[in-house]
């Protein structure tokens, strides 16, 4: 194993470069659902895009938001749905579609397979005598973290380990490559910011089950990932962690989560179920375009709300917000087009600026006496 000098300056350098990239993209700067050629507007030219891009005569300019139709593909069935949505067929995208999000799969924990030998790892020992996980050089696809190397305990995945930006090139001719799966011992008590990022394959992540803290961006734009159990111990989900993992339909949240920070799953827009019982603070951009988000959603233990919390959640229906909650601020469900039915608490003091703006179907709302109410908290209301 060659020895480490300078990998811990790095990996800070790697993850300093990631997180200024993770805000540069932030959600207010996403593309919409259907917007193929990214000119920012959902209109006939997209269609006529992806049905050059489907006879093969032009290439579109993001597969992913160009399968409006979620079957993992673009052809013409994604332009036809596009050219109803853009006549007014169906309040979304995936309504003029036809997405049927009604079979949710619950992930489940991947099977443990062989562990991979220690030469797959570049790793050092601490002051504890225990082993810290800075990079994986192996060939697997299929990735299982040894509990122990060299008698050693494996105790901490260090930032950006499995994330294929990680730059090692002056410490070996390995790279951090694209995995399928990556299986985490219960060894292991710290994982740091960036650990999976970017692993635009991976279909199936086993966190350790004490793991107390979900870190930042931990599996930002991990595109394919399927299967993930939160362990029952988490109580924090960090900035941007689960950002962009947009094959992802149903989180179970353990009982224990208080906080879900800023963009935590911003953009799982096939995620259909997740449980927020128990959360107290849910931060800005958390649950931006989550589009299949549940209908019905009770926000019973909820003490703090951020700006665009839940912007652009355009399946959502029914809304109850527990007694906690004092505010609703800016934007905080703004363009949630479906939402006709909201409880809110009778010790609400202030809904912000365009918080309920393009709530259509808000036919009426009982407000606090005493709350103050932005004068533009309902815009577009029609």
């Amino acid at each position: 194993m060659k020895k480490y000098t300078r990998i811990s300056a790095l990996v800070m350098a790697v993850l300093m470069i990631m997180s200024v990239f993770a805000v540069s993209v932030g959600a207010e700067n996403f593309y919409e659902m259907g917007d193929a050629n990214c000119d920012g507007v959902v209109n006939v030219r997209d269609a006529s895009a992806i049905q050059k891009h489907a006879a093969e005569l032009a290439v579109v300019g993001d597969s992913y938001v160009a399968d409006v139709n979620y079957d993992d593909s673009v052809n013409v069935r994604d332009a036809s749905a596009i050219q109803k949505f853009v006549a007014g067929i169906g309040d979304t995208i995936e309504d003029a579609a036809g997405v049927d999000m009604s079979n949710i799969v619950f992930p489940s924990e991947p099977a443990k397979g062989t562990e991979n030998v220690a030469s797959d790892f570049l790793y050092r020992v601490n002051a504890e005598n225990e082993i810290e996980i800075m990079a994986y050089v192996g060939s697997s696809k299929n990735v299982t973290v040894p509990a122990t190397i060299d008698g050693k305990t494996v105790t901490t995945i260090k930032k950006c380990a499995f994330s294929p930006v990680l730059d090692i090139t002056n410490l070996t001719d390995k790279t951090v490559p694209y995995v399928n799966s990556i299986w985490v011992p219960d060894t292991v008590d710290t994982i740091a910011d960036g650990a999976f990022a970017y692993q635009t394959e991976m279909t199936d992540l086993r966190l350790p089950a004490t793991l107390k803290t979900i870190p930042d961006t931990m599996a930002l734009e991990c595109y394919s990932l399927k299967n993930l159990v939160i362990p029952s111990t988490v109580e924090y989900i960090g900035f941007a962690a689960f950002s962009d993992c947009r094959r992802m339909t149903a989180y179970n949240l353990p009982q224990g989560v208080k906080a879900i920070s800023a963009q935590a799953f911003c953009r799982n827009d096939r995620l259909v179920s997740i449980n927020l019982d128990g959360v107290e603070i849910i931060a800005d951009w958390a649950f931006f375009e989550c589009n299949n988000l549940a209908p019905v959603m009770n926000l019973t233990s909820i003490k703090t709300l951020c700006p665009s919390a839940f912007q652009a959640c355009r399946s959502l229906t029914t809304l109850t917000i527990g007694d906690g909650c004092k505010s609703i601020p800016n934007s905080c469900f703004k363009n949630c087009y479906k939402l006709n039915t909201v409880d809110l608490p009778q010790g609400l003091t202030s809904i912000g600026n365009l918080a309920f703006a393009a709530c259509y179907r808000i036919e009426s709302i009982d407000v606090p006496a005493s709350c103050t109410v932005a004068s533009n908290a309902f815009a577009g209301k029609q």
